[in-house]
Order: C-alpha cells, then sequence, then structure tokens
C-alpha cells in the first residue's frame, strides 16, 4: 500500500494542485480535458455553451491542419475529451445571452487538464 506524504500547513494547496492537475500513466490515454463553464456573478454551471478549441502550435505528432474541435457544455455546464493531441489551442467560448469568452490553453501528453471558464452575461439581470 503506497501512502501519500501532505504537507499539513500547505494542505489546501497540495489538495488543489492534485484535483487540477492530475498525471495519468502514459500509453493509456493520449490526452484529456475536463471543462466546466460558470456563471462569472452566482458560480453556477452554463449549460448548452459552445467550446471551440482551434489548435495553434501542434506538440509532438502528425496532426491535421486546421484541427478544430466543438463541444457543447452539458446539464452540468462541463464535458470531458479524452483524446486531444497535444499543443496549444485558442478556446472560444460561447452561448446566446453571454458575452463571448476567449481562452489559450497548452496540453501535452500525460496530464489531464481542468479547465474552468467564467461566462459574463451581456446584459446583466441588474441594468435590464
Amino acid at each position: 500500500m503506497w501512502f501519500r506524504r501532505v504537507n499539513t500547513k500547505r494542505r489546501s494547496f497540495n489538495v488543489g494542485y492534485r484535483s487540477a492537475r492530475k498525471q495519468i500513466r502514459a500509453g493509456e490515454v493520449k490526452m484529456a480535458l475536463r471543462a466546466q463553464d460558470i456563471e462569472k456573478i452566482t458560480g453556477k454551471p452554463v449549460s448548452k455553451a459552445k467550446f471551440t478549441f482551434i489548435l495553434t502550435k501542434a506538440g509532438k505528432g502528425k496532426v491535421k491542419k486546421n484541427f478544430k474541435i466543438v463541444k457543447k457544455s452539458k446539464k452540468l455546464g462541463g464535458f470531458r475529451i479524452m483524446h486531444m493531441p497535444a499543443g496549444e489551442y485558442d478556446v472560444l467560448v460561447t452561448k446566446p445571452g453571454y458575452r463571448e469568452t476567449r481562452v489559450k490553453l497548452a496540453m501535452n501528453d500525460s496530464e489531464l487538464v481542468r479547465l474552468r471558464v467564467e461566462m459574463e452575461r451581456e446584459h446583466p439581470k441588474s441594468e435590464i
């Protein structure tokens, strides 16, 4: 049985770091991404937001030119992509009634990457 030593003084940092970047065994999964979109003011999930991942700089391996992935978030505002080429991506997140959000993302071959996007309403309820 393996035990992991945790620095009790920085426990919250260690727990946060482990959950944000989790090592996976090479060869089991090429790439993994877990994405979530939330409303900036309330912190509630935003469902059916459209995420467009455009590969801008490919990592190692052969990848088609103009490689693009489009996904929609589910009811709880998230989704997973299990196989994704390594490299740098421009991510565009859109949904009617919300401002367009752009994010840069770097992926590599051995880590689970968690992407959390905060979305802002075009017209907050207080202004209407």
